[in-house]
């Protein structure tokens, strides 16, 4: 084999490699990823939050984790409401905020009930323009 070839077979594995790496990751060894994960199963443990399927009862909200955003971006629900973030859109996405954080997803659900009143904020670390808001009244 010429060393040309060589060369650019070995260019081409390594992009295969990378570019995936890239598109679904913050920079991180995928230790993060694994820490969200276990944060998730610790939080499913004690029922404050958990991976639920379709939410549509009353007392619930939904919120869809678009490629570039939440949508809505602000919702209000009551004391005791419980939030559900549907993933979608083929991207990895995270939901994260002071008192809770989902596990990195590309689809799903992550659900969190809101226990006392406020304004809470959260977003997605993988995307920095993608914020929202929680009203809790």
């Amino acid at each position: 084999m010429s060393p040309r070839r060589r060369l650019a077979l070995l260019l081409l594995a390594l992009v295969a490699l990378v570019v995936p790496a890239a598109c679904g990751s913050n920079g991180s060894d995928g230790s993060q990823a694994a820490a969200a994960g276990a944060d998730e199963r610790r939080a499913s443990a004690d029922g404050a939050e958990a991976d639920a399927g379709e939410m549509g009862a009353s007392g619930s909200a939904t919120v869809a984790v678009k490629p570039a955003t939440f949508e809505p971006s602000t919702i209000s629900v009551k004391v005791g409401d419980t939030v559900t973030w549907r993933f979608g859109g083929g991207l990895n996405h995270n939901v994260v905020a002071d008192d809770f954080k989902s596990a990195i997803k590309r689809s799903g659900t992550f659900s969190h009930r809101f226990e006392e009143a406020g304004t809470f904020a959260y977003r997605c670390t993988l995307h920095p323009g993608m914020k929202g808001v929680v009203k809790v009244s």
